[in-house]
């Protein structure tokens, strides 16, 4: 599976890094969701996850749709060990769905925090902030 070009897994520290740009609606969660699935079924384990939401522009979402995401994501990791997800969020709208998410997979096994910088985020899930990157690709010229 091809992953998405703002989306790399560090196999060895078990972590997954999405830096999304642009808007974000429910398609580019599903391609996440699926990417993830697919390198956690390989890996046979379950990763980190940091997303930083500082480039979203716009979030093209509802409520029924982060509702049913949350409780996918609370089924899917029912009986599997604690894995903490990182939330770099700034905007307004991106805090909301954020607060939203983290609210209805509180008491699970997901460990979802919001944080407003990157270094915060970095120090609470035990990774070097060099790791909550993703690199760029050449360019072509």
């Amino acid at each position: 599976m091809k992953l998405p070009p703002d989306v790399i897994f560090h196999h060895a520290e078990r972590l997954m890094v999405w830096i999304p740009h642009g808007v974000m609606d429910a398609q580019r969660i599903e391609q996440l969701i699926n990417a993830l699935a697919h390198e956690e079924a390989l890996a046979q384990t379950y990763f980190h996850r940091f997303s930083d939401f500082s480039f979203v522009d716009r979030v093209n979402l509802d409520f029924d749709y982060v509702f049913n995401a949350a409780l996918l994501r609370r089924l899917t990791h029912a009986s599997g060990p604690k894995v903490k997800s990182a939330l770099v969020v700034k905007s307004l709208e991106a805090i909301h769905y954020s607060k939203l998410y983290a609210t209805l997979t509180e008491r699970s096994s997901l460990q979802v925090r919001l944080f407003n910088n990157l270094e915060a985020a970095a120090s609470w899930l035990g990774f070097p902030v060099a790791l909550l990157s993703i690199p760029e690709a050449p360019s072509k010229t």
